[in-house]
């Protein structure tokens, strides 16, 4: 009994153990430039709005949104955070 396999189909097969390794390999990339690429598409109707309703530029409707998001990040955060500052405050001891 014998078993003959094509040249092609090593060649496939190759290509395609080659072709997973690198998606996986660079899963973490893809999944950040494609969170980047979608967020483009979503908020820039955002900015042409802020600079057609401001009377702005598409550079500063971009400022502003990215000034915006800054601050909201930074408020969020501190809500987040404000229950362990709490926490630590109070004292462990039990009389």
């Amino acid at each position: 009994m014998s078993i003959t396999i094509a040249p092609q189909t090593i060649l496939i097969f190759v290509g395609l153990a080659t072709l997973t390794w690198a998606i996986v390999s660079v899963g973490g990339t893809s999944l950040v430039i494609f969170v980047a690429i979608f967020l483009a598409m979503v908020l820039s109707p955002v900015v042409d709005a802020a600079a057609r309703r401001l009377n702005l530029g598409r550079r500063r409707g971009l400022l502003t949104r990215g000034l915006g998001a800054g601050v909201l990040v930074v408020v969020l955060l501190l809500v987040a955070l404000a229950p362990l500052g709490d926490a630590s405050d109070s004292s462990c001891t039990t009389s």
